[in-house]
């Protein structure tokens, strides 16, 4: 980058953040650097740019000509680069995913992505938190999304991405309101095997339930709920829509609070540009996920 870009860009970004600490934190550079290339950009230009508040910086008249002038050219140069790399990336990434998010996070997820980079073929495995994080460790996987409980190891780099909170499981047709405290009822439950996270959840609560069956997979599961065989606790974020179709609706948890944190795993030596393109790109549809707070009935 020469000496003008430069200076150009970090004025953009003094412009965008309203403050030098925080651009200078963008950008990853000291504050006295950031404002030495101001100072020269100003020098040359004989104008001043930005007017000094108590609060950050604000732009002069001079700088507001400016930045109209200068941001979408730089904007265009940018995407135009970015729209370049993409078109060039190819590769195979094998990313290994709990099963849950299948249902409403994966497929946004892969969509954008192979839009964005549809030189990279995905190869999807999905499998247990403490099987995925093997299947990284090992290499066997580029990345994984687990619950971060699974991960232990100081091999794997771990990313925190969303809360995932549970809820009950039911037929549509069972006498159960629309919420439920499971520490004031005793349940049938359909749950996982022990060494699976959600299992670990359950046991380290204060849920009353006692054992319908033991099953690892989620469809299986759902499909022996349907039949009345025993409830289970499930991500609320699965579709009601989904579960409606398979004869089974949700009921809130209202105690004891049940969630997991829902992470992004990968090699903390492995930092190739395709991975982190996906890390990014994950980390984006993760912001889009609403907080652990809401309840979602659709």
């Amino acid at each position: 980058m020469n000496t003008l870009d430069r200076q150009l860009r970090y004025f953009i970004k003094i412009a965008e953040a309203g403050s030098m600490s925080r651009a200078a934190a963008d950008l990853g550079c000291t504050q006295s650097i950031l404002s030495r290339q101001l100072l020269i950009l100003e020098q040359e230009l004989g104008q001043s740019l930005f007017a000094r508040t108590g609060r950050g910086v604000t732009l002069t008249e001079r700088g507001q000509k400016l930045l109209s002038k200068i941001a979408p050219s730089f904007a265009t140069i940018d995407q135009s680069i970015s729209t370049v790399q993409s078109d060039l990336m190819e590769g195979t990434l094998t990313l290994a995913t709990i099963h849950s998010l299948s249902y409403f996070f994966l497929g946004p997820l892969l969509r954008e992505f192979s839009r964005d980079y549809p030189g990279v073929k995905i190869r999807l495995l999905t499998r247990s938190s403490m099987e995925i994080a093997e299947l990284v460790e090992t290499k066997k996987a580029d990345a994984g999304l687990v619950y971060d409980t699974a991960v232990a190891s100081s091999e794997l780099t771990s990313i925190p991405l969303f809360q995932s909170e549970m809820c009950l499981i039911a037929p549509i047709t069972d006498a159960l309101g629309t919420t439920i405290d499971l520490t004031d009822v005793e349940l049938r439950l359909l749950v996982f095997p022990q060494n699976h996270a959600l299992r670990r959840m359950l046991a380290s609560s204060k849920v009353n339930f006692s054992t319908a069956a033991e099953v690892d997979r989620f469809d299986s599961m759902m499909e022996m709920a349907a039949v009345g065989m025993g409830y289970c606790i499930l991500p609320n974020r699965i579709p009601a829509a989904y579960l409606a179709s398979r004869g089974l609706r949700k009921i809130k948890i209202e105690r004891p609070t049940l969630a997991r944190q829902v992470a992004y795993i990968r090699r903390s030596e492995d930092d190739s540009m395709l991975l982190k393109k996906l890390e990014l790109a994950i980390e984006a549809q993760a912001g889009s996920v609403p907080s652990s707070m809401h309840w979602e009935r659709d």
